[in-house]
């Protein structure tokens, strides 16, 4: 009787720990999928602003989105690479 009890121990805890890391997963995969949709959103927005002749450029707003998809690129990276230890 104690094996049975210890087995089902050891098979909840087992679940209790799946549980959680597909959770994880899950909240990781959240935001992967947040980030790839703004860097999407800034890539399409960059190329509206580089179609323009080159004295109507909002230069700034360029260099902007150029920083952020550098943040958002090291934000994709971190969350493979969470998603990978999973």
């Amino acid at each position: 009787m104690l094996k049975h009890q210890e087995l089902k121990e050891y098979r909840d805890k087992q679940v209790a720990q799946k549980d959680k890391v597909e959770a994880e997963m899950l909240e990781e995969g959240d935001r992967l999928t947040e980030a790839l949709i703004e860097k999407e959103k800034l890539e399409f927005e960059k190329e509206e602003l580089e179609t323009k002749p080159k004295e109507e450029r909002d230069e700034g707003r360029l260099l902007e989105i150029d920083d952020n998809m550098k943040d958002l690129d090291m934000a994709i990276t971190s969350v493979t690479a969470t998603l990978d230890l999973l």
